[in-house]
């Protein structure tokens, strides 16, 4: 039972997916940056950033699965890791040079310029050591919440709350399917906190 729970968070909390829960957190913040975007335009945003960042990359992870490239999406080993995560980088950069190209506020493309040094990163330590992407993502999100909060730019406590509470889930999970250490596991989310907090001071 627990390992089927597991492999569930694993699934709906897959790097990925990160960038999409990341936006709709934004776009659900009672500030000035959340106000100014009419809800077409969120539903608009919130498509493309889905598409870009999650449903190319996943068909190119298929592809390269159906080529025996990758065994499954969890990609358990260093070596199968390499790929996607160059593809996930790149998917992550052109949706920040679309972002960057528009009137967006600049919280947006922070958020997608931090997503994409964050597997940027991944991939860099990945070719010495297998790092956890999911904690990474994860670790990613409390950063930005954080690093926004310090910078007095309102954000609901209740996203805090929610993203540690992931966190400890996303933790469980990779710990019970074996997939990273502890070491792993905590240096994935204490790396992505820090990459974001540090971004967010100086974008």
């Amino acid at each position: 039972m627990e390992t089927k729970l597991a492999k569930l968070i694993s699934y709906l909390f897959h790097p990925v997916l990160m960038p999409t829960y990341g936006f709709l957190m934004l776009f659900n913040q009672k500030a000035y940056y959340a106000m100014l975007l009419t809800q077409e335009s969120k539903l608009r945003l919130l498509l493309i950033v889905f598409m870009i960042t999650m449903v190319l990359p996943l068909a190119m992870i298929f592809l390269l699965k159906s080529m025996k490239r990758v065994k499954s999406l969890q990609m358990n080993s260093r070596k199968e890791r390499v790929l996607p995560y160059m593809i996930m980088t790149w998917f992550n950069f052109v949706l920040y040079l679309v972002l960057k190209g528009t009137q967006i506020s600049p919280i947006y493309k922070y958020f997608t310029l931090g997503a994409t040094i964050l597997i940027a990163f991944a991939f860099v330590v990945n070719l010495r050591w297998k790092i956890s992407i999911h904690m990474l993502a994860i670790g990613g999100m409390l950063g930005m919440i954080l690093g926004l909060t310090l910078q007095s730019i309102i954000l609901n406590p209740i996203y805090l709350l929610l993203s540690i509470i992931s966190a400890g889930l996303i933790g469980f999970a990779r710990l019970k399917l074996n997939a990273h250490t502890q070491a792993q596991v905590y240096a994935g989310l204490l790396s992505g906190i820090a990459i974001m907090i540090a971004l967010a001071f100086y974008y």
